[in-house]
């Protein structure tokens, strides 16, 4: 178990310009020159985990690395499940309802796994991973435990004209799920068709499934990583708002910045963090840094690869009320695999007007403010349930004392 104080008693190195860390940069700067192919469970990805708490270390904020055990393939899920879905289309060719039934158990065990289940994670070949958190406790009291989430590892990239495929692997459940559909339909609409389909027919469905495997099988065995995925410009911001925090703390938030291992690729990491620190879902806040798709900083309303899950209601009002964020109805196509929403987790998705450089100075400033003011906004509604508790409890005194005067 890791608490807060685990954290603040980890060993730091205070070196270092010491205005720089009263203005809460290390000496170089934000620029982390991360490794830029980080896969997860890599060399490169343990190198960038020192490369961060050093950094957090520079700036006296104290960390330490967290090791674990994650899906070490990029699409782990895809790759389990479209073999299984071919098998039933086989099936199909001789027992038609027992393949329908076997596509719709199938697509259920895929489903419950983009939701945050984790059932196949579980029996996927695991890789070692290495995680840093860092955290800034509370001036007062403990009321709120509020967790950044930024990934450490990046994804690959095909080699299979990667430019055209990119729009697939954004949609990618959505094309599964509708492959699987069509590997279930076909052998039905084969036993119920007044004509007899020929054999033939079942090219199709298979043509699809294969197709999307071969192109998950090169995007997981490729060994270029994918520019996009890079979240040096989230964890920059990261660091500076706990810069920022421990300057001045917030009175009834704990603030945990948490750098995910493999992180792009499940959220198996975030969810041992949580089920570790037994971690209660009404008081814990899950924010999943994003680089916003426009211009502007925006927050997912609703989320899910395969359907709309409603986000966290507290905490979508919170980030309306602390800046200029655009509501948008989805903000990417898998956070949902990233994030435990399925313990029923408060989580949501900021998307923060990011450059892919750690360079844009400016950007990162911006965004570390709008966290800012998410952090107070979180803070000042404690602090405005605390004063209703009080004056609910002095008027609930006052009316005892009215109804049972005390005797002469």
């Amino acid at each position: 178990m890791v608490s807060t104080d685990d954290v603040a008693t980890a060993p730091h190195q205070t070196t270092g310009d010491a205005h720089d860390r009263a203005a809460g940069k290390t000496p170089q700067g934000w620029e982390l020159n991360l490794p830029e192919n980080r896969q997860a469970g890599s060399c490169n990805e343990q190198r960038a985990a020192r490369v961060v708490m050093d950094r957090f270390h520079a700036v006296a904020i104290p960390s330490l690395t967290l090791t674990g055990r994650a899906p070490g393939v990029q699409h782990y899920a895809e790759l389990v499940i479209l073999p299984m879905l071919l098998a039933a289309l086989l099936i199909g060719l001789f027992l038609p309802f027992v393949a329908a039934v076997l596509v719709a158990l199938i697509l259920a065990l895929y489903a419950a796994e983009t939701a945050g289940e984790g059932l196949i994670a579980r029996v996927v070949p695991q890789t070692s991973t290495t995680s840093v958190l860092a955290a800034v406790p509370a001036q007062r009291q403990n009321v709120r435990t509020l967790i950044l989430v930024a990934p450490l590892d990046t994804l690959r990239r095909g080699r299979v004209y990667p430019q055209i495929v990119a729009p697939l692997f954004s949609r990618l459940e959505r094309a599964v799920f509708a492959a699987g559909l069509l590997a279930g339909g076909t052998p039905l609409l084969r036993a119920v068709a007044v004509t007899a389909l020929p054999t033939w027919f079942f090219l199709l469905p298979a043509a699809v499934l294969l197709a999307l495997l071969l192109l998950v099988a090169d995007r997981s065995s490729s060994t270029d990583a994918d520019p996009t995925s890079n979240a040096e410009p989230q964890i920059s911001t990261l660091m500076q708002l706990a810069t920022e925090v421990r300057a001045h703390p917030a009175r009834w938030v704990d603030i945990w910045g948490f750098v995910a291992g493999a992180g792009s690729i499940s959220g198996v990491t975030l969810a041992a963090l949580l089920r570790e620190n037994n971690l209660a879902p009404e008081s814990t806040f899950i924010v999943n840094l994003q680089v916003s798709p426009t211009h502007t900083p925006t927050v997912a309303l609703a989320e899910g690869p395969l359907w709309k899950r409603r986000a966290a209601p507290t905490l979508t009002r919170h980030v309306a009320g602390s800046g200029a964020y655009v509501l948008r109805e989805r903000l990417t196509e898998t956070t949902l695999s990233a994030m435990p929403l399925a313990q029923q987790y408060q989580a949501v998705t900021l998307g923060l007007p990011l450059s892919t450089s750690t360079s844009d100075a400016g950007a990162i400033d911006a965004a570390t403010q709008r966290l800012r003011a998410f952090v107070d906004a979180i803070d000042h509604d404690i602090l405005e349930r605390q004063r209703v508790t009080r004056l609910a409890q002095r008027v609930d005194h006052r009316s005892k004392r009215l109804t049972n005067p005390p005797r002469m």
